[in-house]
């Protein structure tokens, strides 16, 4: 088995399509679009595109000149299964996929720290004279929230996944590395077009005709489990003035609704949870802001007595470009409704194990 990996180790980087592909390639188109678009826009594609690549590229062609070796002939004469080559195969390139997204992540907090650490907007101050405010912030849901932790490794795992055995796929019934390339590329670039990678839902959301044609690329229901993922979370952190928070510390209704760490904080949780799937999943106009309405009506009537400001700021927020996708066109649209959600789960668990099936079957270590 160690040999078998450390084989598939020195292929990989021989070939230079594998490594550029896997590491480079997403990290370039990482900088330039995370500066054209909100970055919780691009991210979930960029992540999605950079392991189709090592799955559905790197992994036929490496297999494909590794069956044009001597030492891939002589792995074959030896009592090793072809089942035992595929499970090290399927372990390197899952391994590779991570390092792939771990790269992606970290060049994410570098170059958009506040990606991370939230893009703190200061709305207008509640009262004329007084230092309370509110700051906006939209927090990424995989490093702040338990849910959209679990639920991107999930989306992830059954990504890639779905990538690898499908790569494998393209290398068993291939006959040559120009074959494999040429069905590699057939299902590469539909794939990264119709799939929410590099056009994404919400423009393919409002085409009936290019919305029932994704259906049809299976890449679409994972990339779709990751855009779930990877939905931020909006909160508003309040700084109150000293004199005011000792009131506030009295006010029975802000110990039950308000979070308090180092300042008073409304949440709004993000719908990241891809398991569950009884909610449906899209774009809004303006954010929820039932939350801080309520925490307005409290504070300026027990606190700040003075309500005449309240319009202001809930007008400031609904002008504040709240919506965490500002790309989505500013209109309701649906991306994925209760039966999408359920078939993100079930069409790539299909063709997963149906696919594993079909490859454990027919891999030969030849190409007659």
């Amino acid at each position: 088995m160690r040999a078998t990996f450390r084989l598939l180790n020195s292929y990989f980087w021989k070939t230079f399509y594998g490594w550029i592909m896997a590491f480079i390639f997403p990290v370039i188109i990482l900088a330039i679009l995370g500066n054209l678009f909100p970055i919780q826009y691009v991210l979930p594609g960029i992540i999605a595109m950079s392991t189709l690549f090592i799955g559905i590229l790197a992994l036929p062609l490496a297999i494909m000149e590794l069956r044009g070796s001597t030492l891939f002939k002589y792995i074959g004469s030896s009592p090793v299964k072809p089942w035992k080559f595929m499970f090290v195969t399927i372990l390197f390139y899952v391994l590779i996929s991570f390092i792939a997204i771990f790269i992606l992540l970290f060049v994410t907090i570098l170059i958009f720290p506040n990606y991370v650490f939230g893009n703190g907007i200061t709305l207008k101050n509640v009262v004329n004279g007084s230092p309370t405010q509110f700051n906006r912030k939209l927090l990424s849901s995989i490093f702040t929230t338990y849910s959209g932790g679990i639920s991107f490794l999930v989306s992830v795992i059954i990504h890639i996944s779905l990538t690898i055995i499908i790569g494998l796929t393209i290398a068993t019934f291939s006959k040559t590395p120009q074959q494999a390339l040429t069905i590699a590329l057939v299902i590469l670039f539909p794939s990264m077009f119709l799939s929410g990678m590099v056009i994404t839902f919400d423009i393919i959301g409002m085409s009936k005709a290019l919305n029932w044609v994704t259906r049809f690329i299976p890449f679409r229901y994972t990339t779709a489990n990751m855009v779930i993922a990877t939905t931020p979370v909006e909160q508003i952190d309040v700084i109150f003035s000293p004199g005011e928070q000792n009131l506030i510390d009295n006010d029975q209704w802000f110990k039950t609704h308000i979070v308090y760490t180092k300042e008073f904080q409304i949440v709004k949780e993000a719908d990241n949870n891809i398991f569950d799937v009884s909610k449906l999943f899209g774009t809004k106009k303006v954010p929820d802001i039932k939350p801080i309405k309520e925490f307005l009506q409290n504070y300026l009537t027990h606190i700040a007595k003075d309500t005449s400001k309240a319009v202001d700021i809930v007008n400031d927020i609904k002008n504040s470009d709240w919506d965490w996708m500002e790309i989505f066109l500013k209109q309701n649209n649906i991306m994925f409704t209760t039966a999408d959600r359920i078939l993100n789960f079930v069409i790539p668990l299909f063709l997963i194990v149906g696919l594993f099936g079909v490859v454990s079957k027919n891999f030969n270590w030849s190409t007659r």
